[in-house]
């Protein structure tokens, strides 16, 4: 059996059996490869599927061999969000492990084991998934997710339940997201490819009746002279050939040509530079003429501010010669064999007199 017909043919998993409950079971329009690439290697893809769940603090670690196991693992940690009312955060820890019977461009299995800190029996239990990609077809894969709840210790019934729901249900709404996520990379990669097509170039159609034509035809007419060159072509141009007939029709050619010219010749530059120039020029005469108004309400303000701090002054000073002069008529009334009037006696006789 050759090899093109073994890449040709799908690849099933050569897992014996895949711990839990299945979350994901589908095919993706997508090279295995590259599907791979896309989950299990830090790429753009992972860190936006990721951050559009919430989860933030993202740290991938590189696949390294582990002589203990005698397998490649890495870990990923982050901080996941929760709609939970006892924890809104979790700091998660995800060990992934590529398992032996991986081989590229055929199928990939990566075993994880997920653990939780910052919620509620965090250390009573972990999240164990299996990601299964095998190939279909050379651009396509089928992705396989399922996962379980192992325990460290033992919880109560009522509790076991609610940590196998609410990890499980995690789980297949990750799951969900990683599809949708990995259908629309697949719409973008065959845009791109459809863009990368080159297009087929029409070729022009040889006609030789034409070619004829142009062939005879004398190069002047061929090819309409520019401004420039119609001066130097009169001037060069041999006075005795012009009895000759088609000299004639050179000539007539010759004067009525320049007014077609100056006819169809496109807008100066220069009228083009003028025309901006006076553009320029009433805008910035609108917008001097905006900052003078409201310089002179600036203006306005300020006299307007002047004017009421001088008569507060005004009536300051008013207000205090006023009193002084209260306060030496009162000294003078007073008997000067009396003792003097404290500042504060003298003021309750002014406003008792006041009163009166």
């Amino acid at each position: 059996m050759s090899d093109n017909f073994i890449l040709d043919v799908e690849f099933k998993c050569p897992c014996i059996d895949h711990e839990g409950k299945e979350v994901l079971n589908s095919v993706f329009p997508l090279p295995v490869d590259q599907v791979f690439s896309l989950i299990f290697t830090g790429s753009k893809f992972y860190y936006d599927l990721l951050e559009s769940r919430k989860t933030y603090d993202i740290i991938v670690s590189p696949w390294q061999m582990c002589p203990e196991y005698d397998l490649k693992m890495r870990q990923v940690t982050y901080t996941l969000t929760l709609n939970h009312s006892m924890a809104k955060t979790a700091q998660t820890t995800e060990t992934q492990r590529l398992l032996k019977h991986s081989k590229p461009s055929q199928v990939y299995t990566v075993d994880c084991d997920v653990v939780n800190t910052g919620i509620p029996y965090s250390d009573a239990f972990t999240v164990k998934s299996v990601y299964c990609l095998t190939r279909v077809s050379k651009k396509e894969c089928r992705l396989r997710i399922s996962g379980c709840v192992h325990y460290k210790k033992s919880v109560w019934g009522l509790v076991k339940s609610m940590i196998e729901k609410s990890a499980m249900q995690g789980l297949a709404d990750f799951a969900t997201d990683l599809a949708s996520a990995l259908h629309k990379e697949a719409e973008i990669s065959s845009q791109q490819i459809t863009s990368k097509k080159p297009r087929r170039r029409k070729r022009m159609k040889f006609d030789p009746i034409k070619c004829e034509t142009l062939k005879d035809t004398p190069r002047i007419l061929q090819r309409p002279p520019t401004v420039r060159n119609i001066g130097s072509s009169i001037s060069g141009m041999d006075l005795a050939s012009l009895g000759s007939t088609p000299d004639i029709v050179i000539r007539v050619i010759l004067v009525t040509l320049p007014w077609n010219i100056l006819t169809t010749l496109p807008v100066s530059p220069k009228e083009d530079y003028l025309h901006l120039l006076h553009k320029q020029d009433a805008l910035h005469r609108a917008e001097t003429a905006r900052w003078r108004d409201a310089l002179s309400e600036v203006i306005k303000l300020i006299h307007l501010i002047e004017k009421s701090l001088s008569e507060l002054k005004s009536s300051i000073d008013t207000y205090s010669s006023t009193s002084i002069l209260k306060a030496i008529a009162l000294r003078m009334s007073q008997n000067s064999e009396d003792p003097p009037l404290t500042v504060v006696e003298e003021e309750q006789v002014l406003e008792t007199r006041a009163e009166g």
